[in-house]
């Protein structure tokens, strides 16, 4: 018979023989034993956690001191592939669409960021929600990023700035 280790470090039968407030034997319940369990085995993934998170400092530190790397080329425009009959090669899907700039996705602040809007500098409170530009990622009040037609299935939220931009 295996001896599960009790939560407190010692082992589960021997070292529980008597309780050591009332001098009484233990009672076995199954929710106990199934109790010590998941203790156990959150320790052992906290110490792994705890691992992992050594090694990625530790990488991360030797980055900080190495010096940095070159930054990658800018991408060249890619130019349609011509066929022997002299026409664009195309898949047929018809899914092939450049990538710009906006559609690469928007960066938003997170919520924390800005406890003020970015336009009016008003305080977010109950009644005054946060709202992100779907342009930029600012964070602003509702009066100050409206519903624009901006996006291309359906209104969305963009700041005055970005509006003014279009």
């Amino acid at each position: 018979m295996a001896r599960a280790t009790c939560v407190c470090g010692g082992s589960g039968r021997d070292h529980a023989a008597r309780d050591p407030l009332d001098g009484l034997p233990p009672a076995s319940e199954p929710l106990q034993a199934r109790l010590h369990q998941i203790i156990l085995h959150q320790r052992m993934v906290v110490q792994e956690l705890s691992a992992q998170l050594a090694s990625a400092r530790a990488m991360l530190s030797q980055r900080v001191s190495s010096p940095p790397a070159p930054p990658p080329p800018p991408p060249q425009p890619q130019t349609p592939h011509m066929t022997s009959s002299g026409s664009a090669s195309t898949s047929g899907s018809g899914s092939e669409v450049e990538v710009g700039v906006e559609a690469r996705g928007v960066a938003w602040l997170p919520d924390s960021a800005a406890p003020r809007c970015q336009h009016c500098r008003s305080h977010f409170w109950l009644a005054r929600r946060r709202h992100h530009c779907r342009k930029c990622g600012g964070i602003f009040c509702g009066s100050c990023s409206e519903m624009s037609s901006i996006g291309e299935w359906a209104a969305v939220r963009v700041c005055r700035r970005c509006r003014a931009l279009r």
